[in-house]
This record gives C-alpha cells, structure tokens and sequence, in this order.
C-alpha cells in the first residue's frame, strides 16, 4: 500500500510538471510559430521499481522541448501498445515480469530522445503465518521452570507475542518462552503464541501447564510387628508410610536385602527354627528420600514333624551262618521309635535304628526286612531290604594279598576317537556351533568319576576331502572344550600325500583351537593300508613322517606342534605293529618330535569274514593285544612318551552286528582295558563312528538319545572301578569259569573289585578275600542275555528311554558284610559286578 501511495504522488507531480511545460509551450505557440524548434531531452529518468506479485509498477519520465512531445514506452525493447503518456501503469504483475525493463521514447519534431532502462523487480506475494509445531503441555515440580516453544511457517519476518490465560506475557516475543519459577498457583494455566507477518496473523492451540507440588520424603507411620509363627508356616510384615508418592520397598532380613520383597508388605517362605531370632525391616524411598523402619523380630517354635526316612536299609548279602546288619536314618520329632518287621511280621525286641539277625541259615535267603518308625505324630514305612544268603560251592575265589599299590590308571585313559568329516554328523556327533548336541556332553561327563579327566578325543581323517577343515569344523571342538574342558588330537590327513594340505589343517587348527585344548596332530591313520598312497613299508613310512612332519612344523604357530603317531591299522594278527619290530623302531627314530606313540586295535576281524555269534565273551577277544603290547609301551615309557591305544572297538570295518552292539560288548570292552592297563598302556579311545560298535548314536530337533548301546555300559563300569587316583592290585584267581576278575586301590583307601563273569552257563557263589576292611557295596552289571541289545541293568539302572542321555531308574545295590575278611555274593552267568569295599 505504501508503495502505491508514493507512486501516485509521483505521477500527479510529473503530470503537473508536464501540463505547465505544456501550457508554457502553448502560450509560446499561441502567439505564433516558434521560429527555433527545440529537440527534446529528458529532465526526469524512469526508476526501477519493486512490486509484489498481483501488484501495478508506475514508470514515469520528464521531457522538456518544442511541442508537441510524444511518448512511446517500451518493455524490454519492444513498444507497448497504447502506452504514450509520460506515466506508464503496469498491468498487474506476475512473477515472469520479473527483471522486466522499461523505457520511454520522447520524440518531436526536431528529433526524440530514449530514457534509462528501468529494471521490474516482482516478489512473491506475503505468506501468511500458519502454526506446523503447536506448543506442547508442560508437567514440572514447583520452583521449576517450564518451555513452551512453537514453530511457524509464513513469509518473515515473524513477530511473536506469548500469552498466559489469554493476556499479553511482557517480553514474550520468541519462539520459545520460558516462565519463571513456577509454583502450584500457576498449575492449570494456557499458554499460546500469536504469531504475525505482513500478511497475517495466527494464534497457536494453546497448552497447559501442570505444576506438581515438591516432593516429601518418606515417613514411617505403622512400623512393623514382631510376629511369632510355628515351624512350617509363613510369617508377614507390614509397614505404612507416608510421603510423595511412588514409595519404593525393601525389605531386609538381619540387614541383608531379600530378593524380591519390594512391597509394602512381605511374606517369608516356610519358616524353619533356624529362623528364629531374625529381624525383619522395610527401608522406604521416594525421589526426596529414604526411611528405614523398625525392625522386628521374628520367633519360630519348633513343630511336631512326622518321621521320614532318610536313609533306607540296604539289600544283606552274607553266607550261612553268618548275621546281617540292616540300619536305617530318620528325621523327625524326638522320640522316634522302630519296629523292625521280617516278611511282614514284627521282630519281637527288634526296636532300635538298627537290627542285626542271629546266624543266618538258608531258608533265610530272599527274606525281606523294612522297619516302621514312629512317634507322636505318625509313622514311615521303609523300603524293603532283601537278604541274600549264600551256600554251596563258590564259582570263583578272588584273593587280593596285598594292599601294595601297582600300576596306576591314568586320569585321561578313557577317550573316544572319531572321524573329522563324521564329528558334526547328526547320528554321531557333536554338532556345529551353535547346533551343538547337549546329549553328547551329557554322555562324556556320564564317564567321568571323582579324580578323571579331561576327556580326550583322537580326531582321524583318510576322506576324499583335500580342502583344510573350515572353521566351523574346527569350532565344534573348540565349543566341546569350552564345555567340557576336553582336549584334542586333530588330523593331518596323509591320504593324498599332500604337505601343503597337511599345513592348510595345521594353519586351521592353530587360527581357530585354543592353544589350551590343542594337544598336536595325529600322523598317520593306518598307514599299513588304509591309504593307496601311503607306502608300502614302515621305513618308509617313516621317510614320509619326517617330510610332513617338517613341513607342518614350519607353518607359522607350528614349530611347537607335537604328534601322535604311527597308529598302525589295529587289525589282529597285526601287519606292522607288534610282535614285529617297526612299532618300536619309529618310536626309537622319531621320539623328540612326538608327544604320544600310538597303535589300533581291533580284536575282531570282520572286514572280509564274520566272528562268532560269542566272540566277545573269549579270552583272546580281551588279551590278544594287551599279551604283547607290554614291552612296546616300555619301551615308549623309556623315551618319555605314553603309549596309547588311539583307536579300538569289537570289530573292524564297522563292528559286526550281533555282536558289537550286544552286551557282550559290554563285559569285553571293560575287561580289556583292564588288560591293557596291566599291559602299560596309558590311554584307550574308543572309535565312535556310525558303526554296530557305536556307543551312542542320536537324532535331531532336538537333539535326543538314538540308543546308548550296551558297549556304553562296560566304559562307564570300567570308569567307575578306576577313579580318585586308583592303582591296580595284585590278584590270585581261582576258578574253572571263563571269568576274570581286577582289583583297585584308589587315594581315599577304597578297595574295588571289578569281575567279569564271561561263562554262558557258570554261576553261583564268588568268594572274595581281603583282609582288615569293612563293609562293602555290591553293584552288578546284567542283561537278559549276552546277546541282548537293550534291557541292560547297571545298579538297576538303565539307559532305556532316556532321551538326554541322563540314566533312568533308581539306584540299587547291595550291602555284603564280611566274615572274617572274605565277602561272599553271587553272580549271575555272562555279567559283571562291581565290589567297593571301604577303608
């Protein structure tokens, strides 16, 4: 508007300015012609002009000459039609007029003359203001300040002007506003923003302001109570306080948190005399403080508690003539009282936690005790306890002279060899991170007793494969270390004569194993024929194991990687190995850069024949390599190096069925390495690998027990006899059976005998003499027969239906009692048992 107004006043006064000099001209025409024209010229210049769009521009100029004057304006040049005035009015603009120029051409009879450009500036039209952010609601706590802040879109400048409750806020001109010290009269307040521009104006929603009062710390009103209660049952404070809510709680027992009690109130689990005496109190907090009660004391009486049993009388083995001695444990309030019964029917005087029968005669044998305890409050039956009675002619005679300690078994000597390409197999084996098979490591530590371990894998490889394991290969003994803490021997795989390769699998192992759980490198998987390539003689053989053995030393991280070698193939009668001399010769010639020297084993050939339906059960399927390995073991033992059996199982290529998966797999593989351990040898591992002589075998999602085999069994009797530090007794055997028998000595003075009955048909009575020792404790190992597959027992328990590898069933052994050094029991035909005699 301010615009047009001075363009307005400009035209009249160029117009009255053009009309005198016209009207001077006329009255110097009127008197006549002008005798000297005068050309024009310009007194007044167009100016350039600013508009916004939709707006008129008025462009004037001021010539003085002879009369008549013409005018002709020009845009950008060119002539506008019409327009010959002095003044030129735009018609209203648009934004393409914009840089537009404008000029006049004044013209008479003398001549014409041409103004200065005028340049058309045309600017956007204003924009009203509009609010794209509203003020948002403000919640604070007395004698803070609250910001309120909006945002506004329109042509600038912007003016602003906040308002509280509908008025004007003195100097509340920006964007944001900010009160002062609020107090709770300001709570419930608007608060807006009127924003402004050349083109309008917009009021912004308005927002409230919430002004909470400052906070109260906590005060305690209702302390807590002492509470008296009676064992059994639950006790509960409660503590009232006051102030600014939310209160938080805590409670405290003897001034320690209790996990959990977090309310007002706090109810204790069931309560036990020891409880009695213990104070309880809450501590109180808010944002402004903290209280902490009173305590109270809690006082628990004692209850009248029914007896239980805790501990159950045992099973009684004795012979004629001698007594038996059933104890049983009770809880429960004093006095207990016992009554022993016999069949059913109460023992007259038999009324303390223990009883002991007079001489017992045969017609005792099978008679069942258990004992009733009592006392005011009720009574508990017992479990059944059974006597055993023996008589007659004894099966076998066990004698163990001495208490001298011989041959130690070694922590580390139950170990499992595999396959590389089958350890992550879904039937066999360990899985991949992070599908790792939770049974598996369940079925190792089944193995390990008090003082045994770590357990030790022998990884083999001869597949086709010639590419390094990848990582996630190796991650799946890393991950079984982490879980276990089991250690490994990993493959070079020499089939294709490879050194490069050999050193891609030590650069595998060594990036991706931990150094910890890294034993060295097994060389050599068979090498008298598992492989084409491999040579044809062990000297040779030995040529090969130096080249490869250098080339994996010079990797990097490999110059301290030991080996275990030669493994020669375990196949009886034996190619390379013993009785031959070339086991001993590689041991002599290669020493200083083994860690372990090695041999197969595997008594029954079956690759290209069949065993006998009972192989296992014969003595050679036992001893026919533990006769002879004995001085090739010493003789590692004289260079310093173990010797280990690194793979073994019933029968070759596979196992045989029928036989390696039955349970006389079981009774073969623990007395074996009896054999073996009395042999020298310092370690087994035993080959786990999708065959019938397969230990274990699983199936996936989840992953879950497949079948645990009987061969299963024999390991873990075998692990059981040999833990805490045992070393092997000397012992006389007496008997016409196909029956062996070991004894143990372990660290804690525990004394085990371990038999295996291998006869089909003896039975009876085994007699077992050692002097100076008390009690002992029988576990057997059975089978519905030496072929079954299933239904085996150890301890009367079992394996079947467990799905994670956890044993099912309840423990149940057998207390025999000794007369006068010899303990007497009876063992069924082909089945094991187990004898732990205390100090």
């Amino acid at each position: 508007m301010r615009g047009r107004a001075c363009n307005l006043i400009l035209a009249l006064v160029v117009a009255a300015a053009i009309s005198l000099a016209v009207g001077c001209a006329g009255a110097v025409s009127g008197s006549g012609p002008n005798p000297n024209p005068v050309a024009p010229s310009l007194v007044a210049q167009p100016s350039s002009k600013t508009v916004a769009v939709g707006q008129l521009a008025t462009f004037s100029a001021l010539a003085t000459g002879s009369a008549p004057l013409n005018y002709q304006w020009q845009k950008n040049g060119a002539n506008i039609t019409g327009a010959i005035s002095a003044t030129y009015i735009t018609p209203p603009t648009v934004t393409s007029d914009n840089g537009a120029t404008f000029q006049a051409v004044v013209s008479n009879s003398v001549g014409s003359i041409t103004s200065n450009a005028a340049t058309l500036t045309v600017s956007p039209a204003a924009v009203a203001p509009t609010i794209t952010t509203q003020p948002v609601n403000q919640t604070v706590t007395a004698g803070q300040t609250a910001t309120f802040t909006v945002v506004a879109g329109g042509t600038a400048p912007l003016s602003y002007q906040w308002q509280k409750n509908g008025a004007n806020i003195a100097g509340a001109t920006s964007a944001s506003y900010t009160t002062p010290a609020t107090t709770t009269s300001d709570s419930g307040s608007t608060f807006r923003a009127v924003v402004t521009n050349t083109a309008g104006t917009v009021t912004s929603a308005a927002a409230t302001l919430t002004v909470n009062a400052a906070p109260v710390a906590p005060t305690i009103t209702t302390q807590p109570v002492n509470q008296t209660v009676t064992a059994g049952q639950t006790a509960t404070f409660t503590v009232v306080a006051g102030g600014t809510a939310p209160l938080s709680y805590q409670w405290q027992k003897n001034g320690a948190n209790i996990a959990g009690a977090t309310s007002a109130s706090y109810t204790t689990p069931s309560t036990t005399t020891s409880d009695s005496g213990s104070t309880f109190r809450a501590v109180v907090t808010n944002t402004a403080g903290t209280v902490t009660s009173a305590a109270a004391t809690l006082t628990v009486n004692a209850a009248q508690v029914a007896p239980s049993i805790t501990t159950q009388p045992a099973s009684q083995s004795v012979s004629v003539g001698q007594t038996a001695t059933f104890t049983v444990a009770a809880s429960g309030t004093a006095p207990l009282s016992y009554q022993w019964r016999k069949n059913g029917t109460s023992i007259s005087g038999a009324t303390s936690s223990t009883y002991t029968t007079t001489g017992t005669t045969t017609s005792d044998n099978g008679a069942v005790f258990q004992v009733i305890v009592s006392n005011s409050v009720g009574n508990a039956t017992s479990n059944s306890a059974t006597l055993t009675v023996t008589s007659g002619t004894s099966i076998a005679t066990v004698t163990v002279a001495s208490l001298v300690p011989g041959v130690a078994v070694p922590p580390t000597f139950m170990g499992i060899s595999v396959d590389l390409f089958d350890a992550q197999n879904s039937a066999s084996g360990m899985g991949t991170p992070p599908n790792t098979n939770p049974v598996y490591r369940k079925l190792v530590q089944n193995l390990l007793f008090p003082g045994q371990g770590p357990f030790i894998f022998n990884i083999e490889e001869d597949s086709p494969s010639s590419s390094a394991p990848t990582a996630a290969q190796v991650s799946t003994f890393a991950k079984m270390y982490a879980d276990t803490g089991a250690l490994f021997w990993l493959p070079a795989n020499m089939c294709h004569n490879s050194t490069s390769e050999a050193q891609a699998e030590a650069s595998a192992y060594i990036a991706n194993m931990p150094s910890a759980a890294f034993l060295g490198m097994v060389m050599g998987n068979e090498p008298d024929g598992a492989c084409s390539t491999y040579p044809s003689t062990s000297s040779a053989f030995e040529t090969m194991y130096t080249t490869w053995q250098t080339a994996i030393n010079s990797v990097s991280g490999g110059p301290g990687i030991k080996f275990i070698a030669p493994n020669y193939g375990g196949q009886m009668p034996l190619v390379w190995g013993p009785p031959h001399p070339d086991l001993n010769t590689f041991i002599n010639d290669k020493s200083l850069t083994l860690a372990s020297a090695s041999q197969h084993w595997y008594p029954g050939v079956g690759c290209a024949n069949t065993v006998p339906g009972d192989y296992l059960l014969t003595p050679a399927a036992a001893t026919n390599l533990p006769s002879i390995i004995g001085p090739f073991a010493a003789n590692a033992h004289n260079k310093g190096l173990p010797m280990v059996i690194s793979e073994m199982n019933s029968v070759d290529c596979g196992g045989q069925a029928g036989v390696s998966n039955t349970f006389q797999s079981a009774l073969w593989l623990a007395d074996a390495s009896f054999n073996l351990v009395n042999a020298g040898v310092d370690g087994i591992r035993i080959f786990n690998d999708l065959g019938n002589y397969d230990m274990f075998q699983f199936a996936q999602s989840p992953w879950r027990v497949s079948s645990i085999r009987p061969e299963y069994y024999g390991a873990l009797m075998f692990q059981e006899a040999t833990q805490d530090g045992a070393r092997l007794l000397p012992v006389t055997l007496s008997t016409s059976a196909n029956l062996t028998a070991w004894a143990t000595l372990d660290k804690n003075g525990n004394v085990r005998i371990a038999v295996f009955n291998k006869d089909k048909t003896a039975q009876g009575n085994l007699i077992v003499r050692v002097a100076g020792l008390g009690n002992a404790t029988l576990k057997t190992l059975t089978a519905p027969s030496y072929t079954s597959t299933n239904g085996v027992r150890y301890g009367g328990q079992t394996f079947d239906g467990s799905s994670d590898g956890t044993i099912q069933g309840t423990l149940s052994t057998t207390t025999v009692t000794p007369s006068l050094g010899v303990y007497t029991f009876t063992i069924a035909p082909t089945s094991a048992a187990l004898l732990t005699i205390n100090p």
